[in-house]
């Protein structure tokens, strides 16, 4: 009897080893897409260590590096100029190491710029007075149906 537990003893002492879990990266970069216009877009860098090196790269429509900074703090705001309206963009972040290695990559974010008006106003005039003497001041454009002269 005793042997036969000292056997499951040891065969269950052989099967029951503990790997440790598998280490959890935690991504120490991120990217937001805040707002954009016709012809700009603003994101926000996010990083859990600094300093850090970064890169901004425009993904779409073509691959194009638009900035390589320092970061000293835990997030800044990048601004991309000169885009075209009505258009969707992809960027993403890239943690580089001394040698300029991409070591991390953020997920990348859509952002799509605003299109332009369509330019076409109905306007409508009002003659106050007798017409001798009118000065106009100021003009206020309260929304796409009223503005005030």
């Amino acid at each position: 009897m005793r042997y036969r537990i000292a056997v499951v003893l040891a065969l269950l002492s052989l099967t029951c080893k503990k790997e440790p879990p598998p280490a959890v990266q935690v991504p120490t970069l991120a990217l937001q897409a805040i707002d954009a216009s016709c012809t700009e877009a603003w994101l926000k860098a996010t990083t859990t260590e600094t300093p850090a090196t970064i890169r901004l790269v425009r993904l779409t429509p073509t691959l194009q590096t638009l900035q390589t900074l320092q970061l000293t703090t835990a997030d800044t705001l990048l601004i991309d100029e000169g885009l075209l309206p009505k258009q969707t963009y992809t960027y993403q972040l890239q943690k580089l190491a001394a040698d300029s290695t991409v070591v991390e990559t953020s997920p990348s974010v859509q952002l799509t710029t605003m299109d332009t008006t369509r330019h076409r106003f109905t306007w409508q005039i009002d003659t106050l007075g007798g017409g001798a003497g009118s000065v106009l001041y100021e003009v206020a454009i309260i929304n796409d149906t009223l503005g005030y002269a």
